[in-house]
């Protein structure tokens, strides 16, 4: 298995193995696509490193400028991945101990690419992938609901940052911080600006109280990553996430075909929920990081 730095020659195999994969991997295809189209990034974003068999394209590898690493590996052309320590990695993989932050994917791609990495990670957090197709929503989507009294479901605009904040807050420490000592407030209500204006965010009101949140966390070309669903603790258990994940659904499958999300393992709560919308468990994801 040898790799090469990815050239504008390659895109029709990146762009059609991606295809295949995006399901899982959507952190990696909205990075680069452009417009609806593929376009690898520039040098000071990311580099791209691809690996052909005599089968076609195996792998995929992006690390970014910010210090992350996607794997993306095709198990289905060769029954011998993973692959031994001894096989050919690409050049650059074992110089970025200093500068990586973390690695994000499926669980084996994850586990396979960190024998490579001079560095053991100081936190590692398992999760479920689930995922969703049109199709499957189609049939669950009209099931009936619980009414809730006062709630109002709408897409939420720049003037609602401030009114957002405290749940994007509170989701960052209780599901994304690995610890609240690294919370980082201006970073995250950067981000959060960022989240309105490039993705897709409902906001749940109930008689104008901000009580819950959901959207998009990466947008591919056929699938939508969802990130970011939080209720507050005093509203939960009430319906408002289905209620707002419907709305959020109904959205995004007005284009795309596909979303994926993930979730703790031990989060049984949204597990069920997730469940209840035809989520399917699709593998096992995992982060691990480096630097904290």
């Amino acid at each position: 298995m040898s790799w090469k730095r990815a050239r504008g020659k390659d895109l029709p195999a990146l762009f059609s193995f991606l295809f295949k994969h995006e399901w899982r991997a959507v952190s990696f295809t909205s990075r680069l696509k452009r417009e609806n189209r593929l376009v690898l990034p520039g040098r000071l974003d990311a580099w791209v490193f691809l690996s052909y068999t005599h089968s076609g394209l195996q792998g995929a590898i992006m690390f970014t400028s910010r210090g992350l690493l996607l794997p993306v590996l095709d198990y289905n052309t060769n029954s011998s991945l993973p692959i031994s320590n001894t096989d050919p990695v690409p050049p650059n993989l074992k110089k970025i101990g200093f500068s990586l932050h973390s690695v994000m994917g499926l669980s084996r791609d994850v586990n396979w690419i960190e024998k490579y990495i001079p560095a053991e990670p100081e936190v590692s957090i398992n999760y479920h992938l689930m995922t969703l197709n049109r199709e499957r929503y189609s049939k669950v989507k009209n099931k009936p609901i619980h009414r809730i009294p006062g709630l109002e479901l709408r897409p939420a605009s720049l003037k609602d940052t401030e009114r957002l904040f405290s749940l994007q807050k509170n989701y960052e420490i209780e599901e994304v911080m690995v610890s609240e000592d690294h919370f980082d407030e201006r970073a995250c209500f950067i981000n959060l600006k960022h989240s309105i204006l490039h993705q897709v965010v409902i906001m749940a009101e109930i008689n104008g109280r901000t009580v819950a949140k959901a959207g998009t966390n990466a947008r591919g070309f056929h699938v939508d990553q969802i990130g970011g669903v939080y209720t507050i603790e005093s509203e939960r258990n009430r319906g408002i996430g289905f209620c707002i994940m419907r709305d959020l659904l109904d959205q995004l499958f007005l284009k795309k075909e596909k979303v994926s999300l993930f979730v703790k393992l031990e989060n049984l709560a949204a597990v069920s929920l997730y469940r209840s919308l035809g989520f399917n468990l699709s593998g096992r994801y995992r982060i691990s990081y480096y630097r904290i």
